[in-house]
């Protein structure tokens, strides 16, 4: 995600993996998805509405499998050391 480089993506410039893990983007220059939302509400479709909801959805499902990869593959390695030990 964060290789992506495009005028209609916003620019991911770090990943806090804490309990609940954060995307750290680059400052916008119309605000949050969040004050957007709210600021416009009434002009908002729900199937735009769903839409985002579904984008985002899809972005957690993705790091939480990166983060499914990651464990898995340190802990392998590790296996496999303690085993050829």
């Amino acid at each position: 995600m964060a290789s992506v480089d495009h005028p209609c993506c916003v620019r991911i410039q770090a990943v806090c993996m804490t309990a609940h893990m954060m995307l750290i983007s680059e400052l916008l220059p119309t605000g949050s998805l969040l004050d957007y939302v709210r600021d416009h509400q009434c002009k908002l479709r729900s199937a735009t509405l769903l839409r985002w909801a579904k984008q985002i959805a899809e972005v957690r499902i993705i790091a939480r499998a990166a983060n499914g990869f990651k464990y898995t593959a340190a802990n392998v390695l590790m296996i496999m050391y303690s085993v050829t030990r």
